[in-house]
């Protein structure tokens, strides 16, 4: 399964949105010992507090002029980016890719902490109307 996968970003054969265990044997029984980690640790009611924060966050984020949508489904989160016509960017540009790494250095890429380095981002900056 995994060798599916494998190529150059020009061929498309990348899982864009990501894949869990990619086919390996030894993963297999991963999910029912996750399962069972998050029923014996609470896990959902100790992310309460950060799927608000999460909400709270990319709501934010709405005002952003190439921003057309956000979902959220607990602490998952999906963001449509476009261009100011309207039309997608070209897949070829890797827009959300390259967005992404800007969003993980800008927010420290952990929500347990305040957002506070957003005010280093330029983007973030242009937002507030610095």
């Amino acid at each position: 399964m995994y060798d599916a996968f494998l190529g150059e970003y020009h061929e498309l054969k990348t899982f864009f949105y990501g894949h869990s265990y990619c086919g390996n044997p030894l993963g297999a029984p991963q999910p029912s010992q996750v399962s069972k980690i998050f029923r014996e640790e609470d896990t959902l009611e100790t992310l309460r507090g950060k799927i608000s924060l999460l909400r709270e966050l990319l709501d934010g984020l709405r005002a952003l002029p190439n921003v057309s949508d956000i979902r959220q489904c607990g602490y998952i989160a999906g963001i449509e980016i476009q261009k100011d016509s309207g039309k997608p960017f070209p897949w070829q540009n890797q827009t959300g890719a390259r967005v992404c790494i800007v969003a993980r250095k800008c927010m420290g890429c952990s929500l347990g902490q305040s957002w506070t380095r957003l005010s280093s981002c330029r983007l973030c900056a242009r937002r507030r109307g610095n």
